[in-house]
């Protein structure tokens, strides 16, 4: 980070290019874990949408001098422990960021198929239009108030590995939605016979 010329006051905008909204969401969530949450914004569109709007763009690679940010740990990313808890718990809400048929039991590869039992669906394929765009607000809404209608509730999301939950995140921040990202996602859960699993279909 300080190799980028990022300091404590920084402000840095995450910009993706052609349909890398995944990988984006997630550095945009790496840097507010970092303890940079308030200071990190999400280009919308990323630099197709820049170019379309016909700002300027250019081939040369800028000199920062380098940054003295030092990392302070937020708390946004969670352990399979936190989830269990967050399962039996009246103010939190368990959420699979994955496409529903992902959700409902189609194969995926891992060792057990299906959703971690419990757990509500938002897919974050829904949260972004074919222009790589985030919905507008009203939409996005429209997706979330039916699955989690208390704001205060805290909304616990995971996906495979803890990348495409990441756009979850983004979309739920925007809204107002508390949030915490369990990393290891079914990547982990999945191989642990212990963690409760279910499918919606058979």
């Amino acid at each position: 980070m300080q190799r980028l010329g990022i300091n404590k006051n920084s402000r840095i905008v995450i910009c993706h290019v052609r349909n890398e909204v995944t990988v984006s969401a997630r550095i945009f969530l790496t840097l507010e874990q970092l303890g940079l949450r308030g200071q990190v914004s999400f280009l919308n569109g990323g630099l197709e949408a820049w170019k379309k709007a016909a700002f300027p763009v250019t081939k040369d690679i800028p000199v920062v001098k380098k940054g003295n940010y030092k990392v302070r740990l937020d708390n946004l990313i969670v352990d399979k422990d936190y989830v269990l808890q967050s399962l039996h718990s009246d103010t939190a809400v368990v959420v699979d960021a994955r496409m529903k048929r992902f959700y409902d039991g189609d194969l995926t590869g891992n060792p057990r198929d299906g959703l971690i039992t419990g757990a509500l669906n938002i897919p974050y394929t829904d949260m972004v239009d074919s222009l790589n765009l985030f919905k507008p607000m009203d939409q996005l809404e429209a997706y979330f108030t039916p699955v989690v209608p208390d704001k205060n509730k805290e909304i616990v999301t995971y996906c495979f590995i803890g990348q495409t939950a990441s756009v979850l995140y983004i979309a739920g921040r925007l809204l107002g939605y508390r949030f915490k990202l369990y990393d290891a996602s079914l990547q982990e859960w999945s191989r642990k016979e212990e963690l409760p699993m279910e499918k919606t279909k058979i």
